[in-house]
This record gives structure tokens, C-alpha cells and sequence, in this order.
């Protein structure tokens, strides 16, 4: 995953709402949204490389999203798939916070990353390994591959395009706020060791390309009778939507 926007008590009818951008590799095999085997009632994509996913909730109130941190060092060829992490909460029976204490005394074991997640789809919690961790206050709020605090272009127009949305019940008007592709100055773009043209290539929030792109967006609505509904829009190389997966998932 490489860009979240998250809206809390933002709009009246609908508590929380998210919406996300999966920018990786076409080349990288994928499952689409699709409910996993198993005891919890867990709706996700899955990276068909590493078994993990990088979003998913399920119908006990749990959603966990998940961003690398670019720029951060890797730690290794073995390291585990950060994807595994947002699985690894969405199976959990331990509350949010319980499970992040744990995560945080081996989390210098992945490569960066920026993880969002909540066990009562109200409540959302920030942890990355390179230090930061927090509960997201009432608001609108965005992250990408930077920590938390670091305003990039992409999160910046993101957070005033998510507050822009008068229709939030339209999937279609949230996942529109996805499909901006402006490149701003050179001297606006952040600087994460992966050279001015790469910057320039990843800074608007759909990334088109040949080998590298926004290979979906997805938009997650909790309404004020808690039920979440989630959308996986597939996108091409071009950036065009080419299936749609729906779910709505009721509390358990």
C-alpha cells in the first residue's frame, strides 16, 4: 500500500472512511478481495508472493491497513513480509493495543512500515517501526510512504480532496479522490534516496506505468448503523478500472 486517507467523525452519517491507493509491481501476483479460509470472517486481497495482504477487516470490527516507509533501510533478504502483519492482527483476539505492545518488541525485525488498524473501526491506532505511535484524534488525515508528521504533496492535496467530498455515501466520489495525478515542483517533492525522476514518478496518488503502478483502490465506508462496506476497484497499466469486487460485512 502506498497511500491512505482516513476520515473519523468527518462526515455525520458515516464515522469512518477510508480510502486507499496499492501501488506495486504488475508482475507481482494477486488475489483480489475475497473472504480467507478460516475461523475469522476476514475479507482481503492477498500478495500471492509472500501470503500476506496489505488491507483487510473483518466482520468482528477489526480493519488494519498497511504502508511501507521509503527510504528506510531493509533489513535483509529473510525478513518477513511486512504483509503478514495485517493478517496477523485481523486473525488476532487480542485488542489493539495488547497486540501492538507485542508487535513493538520485534518490529525492527521488517523493513519500514506505517501501520493503521483498529479492533472497533472507531478507535485507530498508528504504529511504524522507525518510532512513531499514536491514536488518530477526530479529522481528516492521509499517509503514504513517509512517518507520520511528514507532509508530502500526495497526502497534503489528498487530505483537501477527502474533505472536498460532499456525497460521501458514492463509493464512486470517494474513489475518485484517488485518481488525482498531479506532479508538483521539483521542490515540493520529497527526497527518499530514489532519485528526482522516480520522485516525479511517484508523487501523484495514481501512478501509471508499464511495469510499476496504482494496481487498486479501495474504499471502506462505516455507516452510522455499523456496517462496513468495502470496494476493491482492479486498475490496468493504464490506470483504468478493470473489475470491481464489493462486500458489506455486518458486526458480528
Amino acid at each position: 500500500m502506498c497511500l491512505i486517507g482516513l476520515a473519523l467523525n468527518h462526515f455525520p452519517q458515516y464515522p469512518m472512511v477510508m480510502v486507499t491507493n496499492r501501488d506495486e509491481f504488475h508482475a507481482r501476483p494477486t488475489q483480489s478481495l475475497h473472504r480467507w479460509d478460516g475461523p475469522a470472517q476476514l475479507w482481503a486481497g492477498r500478495d500471492l508472493q509472500a501470503g500476506g495482504t496489505w488491507l483487510g477487516a473483518t466482520t468482528g470490527g477489526r480493519i488494519c491497513a498497511l504502508t511501507n516507509l521509503r527510504g528506510k533501510p531493509a533489513v535483509g533478504l529473510n525478513a518477513p513480509s511486512r504483509g503478514e502483519l495485517v493478517a496477523g492482527f485481523l486473525q488476532s483476539e487480542a485488542s489493539a493495543s495488547e497486540w501492538l505492545a507485542d508487535l513493538e518488541t520485534r518490529s525492527n525485525h521488517y523493513a519500514g512500515f506505517n501501520l493503521l488498524l483498529s479492533d472497533d473501526l472507531r478507535t485507530f491506532h498508528l504504529l511504524s517501526n522507525q518510532g512513531d505511535r499514536l491514536i488518530l484524534s477526530s479529522g481528516v488525515h492521509a499517509i503514504s510512504n513517509g512517518r507520520w508528521g511528514e507532509t508530502w504533496p500526495k497526502t497534503e492535496r489528498l487530505v483537501d480532496n477527502v474533505r472536498a467530498v460532499t456525497a460521501p455515501e458514492s463509493t464512486e466520489a470517494l474513489a475518485a479522490v484517488m485518481t488525482d495525478e498531479t506532479v508538483p515542483a521539483d521542490s515540493a517533492l520529497p527526497d527518499t534516496g530514489v532519485g528526482i525522476e522516480n520522485e516525479r514518478r511517484l508523487a501523484p496518488a495514481l501512478i501509471r506505468g508499464d511495469e510499476y503502478g496504482t494496481r487498486s483502490t479501495s474504499v471502506l465506508q462505516l455507516d452510522s448503523e455499523g456496517i462496513l462496506s468495502m470496494t476493491e476497484l482492479t486498475r490496468d497499466r493504464s490506470g483504468q478500472v478493470v473489475a470491481t469486487q464489493r462486500v458489506t460485512l455486518p458486526r458480528a
